[in-house]
């Protein structure tokens, strides 16, 4: 008789979600945030650590416009058995306005986490849901976890022309903020 095979696993959606808070709490504070990152178990991604973070910095890095500055880091962590990576960033112009953001990418995840999941993480509903070609999704929360935070939890689904163009799909989540105003 054959064994029956393994049920597969729901998504850990509380762990990966309280990675993604503990990591990426406080934009506003970047410095501070890039500090903390190693002591809560991230580790720096080697430059040729996984082609999809390069190629995602690579189209972050062109963006860039005369006089803008980038600073930032890529990292990696294994979290209730899934590989998560991290791009932080903090773009400041030449004024001193900066943009700083913290993003967290699945790219393995096969399904966007579900809407009740959220709801009760953020204890409210997004201020913004979209849905996308391919079985992707948006969310927003505006403001994210604290005034002047942005919160975004998305799914990009595999296979279509963003994957390609971007080499992005699975989970990804944004915490983004401004200001030096």
């Amino acid at each position: 008789m054959l064994a029956a095979p393994a049920a597969s696993q729901p998504y850990p959606a509380t762990e990966v979600l309280e990675a993604f808070r503990t990591a990426c709490a406080n934009t506003r504070k970047f410095e501070k945030l890039e500090k903390q990152l190693p002591k809560k178990g991230w580790e720096a991604l080697p430059a040729d650590g996984e082609p999809r973070i390069a190629q995602l910095v690579s189209k972050g890095k062109a963006a860039l416009e005369d006089g803008e500055r980038l600073n930032g880091h890529e990292y990696r962590k294994s979290v209730a058995g899934r590989q998560l990576y991290l791009i932080t960033s903090r773009v400041t112009d030449k004024s001193g306005i900066w943009a700083s953001g913290c993003r967290l990418y699945d790219f393995e995840a096969s399904v966007p986490i579900a809407d009740a999941d959220l709801i009760k993480w953020m204890t409210r509903e997004p201020t913004h849901k979209e849905q996308l070609p391919n079985g992707g999704v948006i969310r927003k929360w505006e403001p994210g976890w604290s005034s002047g935070i942005g919160v975004d939890v998305d799914f990009a689904g595999h296979g279509g022309e963003f994957n390609e163009k971007f080499g992005l799909s699975g989970v990804v989540m944004i915490a983004s903020s401004i200001g030096g105003f």
